[in-house]
C-alpha cells in the first residue's frame, strides 16, 4: 500500500478516486443484456445463465423442496447466529417506523403526511465464493416491517445450479418464499421488466458487482432503485489511541470482499501508518482470501495528515461507505462528519459488527455517493403521501393568498355555495383523462381482443371455441352484438363516443370492476352514501379497500 504524507488539498481529488470501471464496455454489454431479457423473458435468462455462468437450468424458480433441503444443511450454530442477528436488525428497524405528521397551518387548513409501504420490492443478493446471506437479513427484514406485500429475491446459482443453502435458509427465516436463480445484470432486468416467471417490481434493492451497479443505473428510469452501490470500501481514521492490529484487521476484512474493493488508512503520524502496514503484511499471510485482498490493496492507500481538521475534511471529501473512527474523543470527530454511509466508533466497533449483527443496515452507498444518498433503512421501503383538508373557513382564510399566487384562478370563496364545501362553479372544472386515475398495473394491461374482432376473412359463421349458437339467429355470439348496439344507442343519446360508455351484467359487475380498476388495495379509500346498495360493501371487502360511508339526511338528501 502506498504511503502519502500531508498531501496538498489540490491533490485530494486524485486520492479520493475509486478503482475505475471499464464503463463504456460494461455499459454496452449491460444494455444488450437488459434488452434481451425485456424482449425474450425467461428464454433470455436461461440462455444468459448458460453463457455467462456456464450453468444449464431448466427453470429459474427455486422450489419449496430446495428450500427445505437447504434448511437441513445449515449448522445449528449458524442458525442461532442468524436468528440473533435477525432480532437485532428487526429491533433497530422497527424503531424507525415514521409517525404520522398532522399540522393545522392556518385555522381550518389541515395538512397531513402518512407513510405507506411500497407494494412490490425485488431484493438482489450476490452469491459467488462468499454468499452474502447477511444482506438477505438487511433487506428482507425492513421490507417485512414496512409491510411490502410482495417480496421476491434473486441470487446467482452455483456450479451445481443451486443457490447457496445459507441464502435460501435466511430468506425463509425472513418470510421470503419467491426466490429465483438469477445473477448479475440479467437479474436486475428480470425484476425491472418482469418475465414469464419473475414478477415486475416497483423498487430494486441490493449491492453487486460493476455489472449489477450499471444495470441498476440503466433501469432506474423504469423502476426505482435503492442507491448506486458498487464495490465495498472502508476508511479508517486512527491516531495514537488506535490498536494497529485492529486497524489492519478492519482494512483486510474489507479488502477481501473483492479485487475492486478499496481501503484507506487516514492517520496523524507516520509511525502509525508504518505499524499498520506491518500488521497488514503479517495478517495477510493468514487470510483465506489472500489473493483477492492483495489485488484490492494495489489501489488502496495509507495517508498521513498531522492536522485533525484536515483529516476530518478529507474524510468528508472521500465520503466512505464505512468509516471507522479509532481516535481520542471519537464522538467529537463523528459529530463533524457530514458524508459517510455508516460510522463505527472506537477501537471495539469493527466494521464486521455492522456487516452482520449489530442491527444497523449494511447496504450502503459507495463510490462517494454517501454525499447524497443514505444507506438502506425502513424509509427506503416506504412512500410518504401528503393530504390536505380545508374547511369553508380555511378556504376563505387562504383564498386570497391562492388567488394572488395563481393570478387567474377563479375564486371558490366568492361562490354562492362558499358556506358549503361543495363546489359547483363549472368554470373551474377541467376535463381529466380517466386513465390518470387508474391503477398503474391496470393502465399497463394490453387491450383484450377476440377472434371475431380480429377475423378479416369475410362473412363469419360461428366460432366453435366460443361455444356459439350454430344457428345464425343473432343469439349467443361472442362478444355479444346486442351489447355493442346498446352502447352505440346510449352514446348517441348522451352525445359521447361509444368507447366512453361502460355497461355490465347487472350492477354487481361494474361496481366490482370500479374497485379493481381505481382502488389500490389497503392504500386508497372509497366513499359511498348510506343507506345504499349493499354491493358497495361487498366489493370493497373483497378487493381489500377501506370503505367510508356518508349517511344521508332524514329526508334522504346528501349534505355534500
Amino acid at each position: 500500500m502506498q504511503v502519502i504524507v500531508n498531501p496538498e488539498p489540490r491533490d485530494w481529488a486524485a486520492l479520493t478516486t475509486r478503482p475505475q470501471m471499464q464503463h463504456e464496455v460494461i455499459a454496452e454489454r449491460v444494455s444488450g443484456i437488459l434488452n434481451a431479457v425485456r424482449t425474450e423473458g425467461d428464454r433470455a435468462l436461461l440462455k444468459l445463465t448458460e453463457e455467462i455462468d456456464s450453468i444449464r437450468l431448466e427453470t429459474v424458480i427455486v422450489t419449496p423442496d430446495e428450500i427445505e433441503e437447504a434448511t437441513r444443511q445449515i449448522d445449528p450454530a449458524l442458525k442461532t447466529a442468524i436468528e440473533t442477528a435477525a432480532q437485532n436488525i428487526r429491533r433497530f428497524h422497527a424503531a424507525q417506523r415514521p409517525a404520522p405528521v398532522e399540522v393545522e397551518t392556518l385555522p381550518g387548513v389541515r395538512c397531513l403526511q402518512r407513510a405507506v409501504p411500497i407494494q412490490r420490492v425485488g431484493l438482489y443478493i450476490p452469491g459467488g465464493s462468499a454468499p452474502l446471506f447477511s444482506t438477505v437479513l438487511m433487506l428482507a427484514i425492513p421490507a417485512q416491517i414496512a409491510g411490502c406485500s410482495e417480496r421476491i429475491l434473486c441470487s446467482p446459482p452455483d456450479k451445481t445450479g443451486r443457490i447457496a443453502p445459507v441464502i435460501l435458509y435466511t430468506a425463509s427465516v425472513c418470510g421470503i418464499h419467491r426466490i429465483f436463480k438469477i445473477g448479475g445484470a440479467q437479474a436486475i432486468a428480470a425484476m425491472a421488466y418482469g418475465t414469464q416467471s419473475v414478477p415486475k417490481v416497483d423498487k430494486i434493492f441490493g449491492p453487486g458487482n460493476q455489472y449489477v451497479t450499471e444495470a441498476k443505473q440503466q433501469i432506474s428510469a423504469t423502476v426505482a432503485i435503492d442507491m448506486p452501490a458498487g464495490p465495498s470500501e472502508v476508511l479508517v481514521m486512527a491516531d495514537d489511541s488506535a490498536v494497529p492490529a485492529f486497524v489492519a484487521a478492519d482494512l483486510l476484512s474489507q479488502a477481501e470482499h473483492g479485487p475492486d474493493s478499496q481501503v484507506i488508512l487516514l492517520t496523524d503520524t507516520r509511525s502509525m501508518a508504518e505499524r499498520v502496514q506491518q500488521e497488514v503484511e503479517t495478517q495477510l499471510t493468514r487470510l483465506p482470501r489472500r489473493a483477492t485482498a492483495i489485488r484490492a490493496l494495489d489501489h488502496s492507500r495509507l495517508i498521513v495528515m498531522d492536522d485533525r481538521d484536515e483529516m476530518i475534511a478529507f474524510a468528508n471529501a472521500y465520503a466512505a461507505e464505512h468509516l471507522i473512527i479509532s481516535m481520542n474523543d471519537p464522538w467529537k470527530v463523528a459529530e463533524r462528519i457530514t458524508a459517510a454511509g455508516s460510522i463505527f466508533i472506537g477501537n471495539y466497533s469493527p466494521e464486521s459488527a455492522g456487516d452482520y449483527a449489530s442491527g444497523t443496515n449494511h447496504t450502503l452507498p459507495t463510490y462517494g455517493w454517501a454525499r447524497s444518498f443514505s444507506g438502506v433503512n425502513l424509509d427506503s421501503f416506504m412512500r410518504k403521501i401528503t393530504y390536505q383538508e380545508l374547511s369553508p373557513e380555511g378556504l376563505k382564510a387562504l383564498g386570497g393568498t391562492i388567488e394572488t399566487m395563481a393570478a387567474k384562478m377563479p375564486s371558490r370563496c366568492d361562490s354562492p355555495h362558499s358556506n358549503n364545501p361543495i363546489l359547483t362553479n363549472r368554470s373551474i372544472v377541467k376535463t381529466m383523462d380517466i386513465k390518470a386515475l387508474m391503477r398503474e398495473n391496470i393502465r399497463n394491461l394490453a387491450p383484450y381482443s377476440t377472434a371475431r374482432d380480429e377475423y378479416q376473412g369475410g362473412e363469419i359463421g360461428i366460432f366453435i371455441d366460443a361455444n356459439e349458437n350454430p344457428y345464425n339467429n343473432g343469439y349467443n355470439r361472442y362478444p355479444d352484438p346486442h351489447q355493442k348496439q346498446l352502447k352505440a344507442r346510449i352514446a348517441q343519446i348522451k352525445g359521447v363516443d361509444p368507447q366512453r360508455i361502460f355497461i355490465g351484467n347487472g350492477s354487481d359487475e361494474p361496481i366490482d370492476l370500479l374497485f379493481r380498476v381505481f382502488c389500490e388495495p389497503k392504500v386508497q379509500n372509497a366513499v359511498a352514501i348510506a343507506p345504499s346498495y349493499g354491493m358497495y360493501k361487498v366489493a370493497a371487502a373483497t378487493n381489500d379497500v377501506p370503505l367510508r360511508e356518508v349517511q344521508l339526511e332524514a329526508d334522504f338528501s346528501l349534505d355534500a
